[in-house]
């Protein structure tokens, strides 16, 4: 297919539309993560706390590019972040439009093909919000899994609605066991559930090997959904085998970049607290100031008082405590999660498990390959 006038303009069009999805993004990554509503308050400056205008203030892309990443009122700098978020999602929306509608299937109709990129944009969206949540947060917010899933799901709906001759929407017509009929079923479904029990089963036997969790459940959910929209199965194991070299260089380069820097110790303000306010941990020689004023020498008790801390503050900005004048180390973040930095995470390590729960987990992965094999023995999960 050429492009011609109209492939370049609604080209240029899904360019804008994620351009300007990507500006809503921006604040899902920004609130969602510190459990704030997304449509309030209006969009603010966070260091003058002044109004934003659409125009000239939010235009995406451009407005960022003119201030320079600098607020018109107090000209306080704000992250490039934002710009990132923007342009990435703009490209991406541009590439799924001409993957689904130019060099769609011919086979169905383009509105069918419309309908499709819709659900894919809505599918890297939630991607993209997930990456740079995670990227800060070290969490993933059930909401933006839950588009991904949805969105993987609509992608099925869509061709069994509009196209149910279509070669791409045959195999979502399973047969219905113990009858001639056959149903339409998003094999989407059944993919997600798949993707999620391999990815929990990897985590549920490495946590048991090591004796410590060695992957949280966001993992297996986001799975899930990528193996929910990446259908046939191919493309889901090239975005797995991407994610796990991109993220493998990517925490090595961490690695490599925080043994390059002075310890935090030299650069604190001042003694027993960092830059931003929290506590620094000492080394091995010291001791770690508790909520209550007291040391803590040991990570357990480190952890003890993260714990303790309230859960309607975000993390960083807890109130300092009338009766010691400090502040405690930290607060908990989205549904209770701790968002504690790299540094105190590798101080205080992950909790050891008991011995009856490694067990349980080995006992539990054979459970589920035992029920799994009497499904397909049963014929209520068909082999090809």
């Amino acid at each position: 297919m050429q492009f011609d006038f109209w492939t370049c303009y609604w080209t240029f069009t899904a360019f804008v539309f994620g351009a300007i999805t990507g500006s809503f993004l921006n604040v899902c990554v920004h609130r969602l993560p510190r459990g704030e509503a997304l449509h309030h308050p209006p969009s603010h400056c966070p260091s003058c706390d002044h109004r934003l205008h659409f125009v000239p203030d939010m235009v995406p892309l451009l407005s960022q590019l003119w201030t320079r990443s600098r607020c018109r009122y107090c000209g306080t700098h704000y992250s490039w972040r934002y710009f990132w978020v923007e342009l990435f999602t703009a490209v991406a929306f541009a590439a799924i439009y001409l993957r689904y509608v130019t060099f769609g299937p011919d086979d169905v109709s383009e509105t069918v093909r419309t309908w499709s990129a819709m659900a894919g944009m809505g599918f890297a969206a939630s991607l993209i919000a997930i990456f740079f949540i995670d990227l800060e947060h070290y969490v993933i917010p059930d909401l933006t899994i839950g588009v991904a899933l949805l969105a993987g799901i609509a992608k099925d709906v869509i061709l069994i609605v509009g196209a149910p001759h279509a070669a791409g929407a045959r195999h979502l017509w399973q047969p219905l066991w113990g009858t001639p009929w056959s149903i339409p079923v998003p094999l989407s479904i059944l993919s997600g559930l798949i993707a999620f029990w391999l990815l929990w089963q990897f985590a549920a036997l490495t946590t048991a090997l090591l004796g410590r969790e060695a992957m949280g459940a966001g993992d297996s959910l986001l799975l899930a959904a990528m193996g929910a929209f990446l259908l046939p199965w191919p493309l889901l194991a090239v975005a797995f085998v991407l994610a796990v070299t991109f993220g493998t260089v990517g925490g090595l380069t961490g690695i490599w970049l925080a043994s390059r820097q002075e310890p935090a110790g030299e650069v604190s303000p001042e003694p027993g607290a960092t830059a931003r306010g929290a506590p620094a941990i000492a080394g091995s020689e010291e001791g770690i100031d508790s909520p209550d004023g007291a040391q803590a020498s040991s990570p357990d008790a480190v952890f003890s008082a993260a714990r303790t801390a309230p859960l309607e503050e975000t993390a960083y900005e807890a109130a300092s405590a009338p009766e010691a004048g400090q502040q405690p180390l930290f607060s908990a973040a989205h549904r209770g999660m701790l968002d504690v930095p790299p540094a105190v995470q590798e101080e205080l390590g992950a909790p050891e498990l008991p011995p009856a729960s490694r067990w349980g987990r080995l006992w539990t992965v054979l459970g589920t390959w035992v029920a799994a094999g009497g499904l397909c023995a049963a014929g209520l999960i068909p082999m090809k």
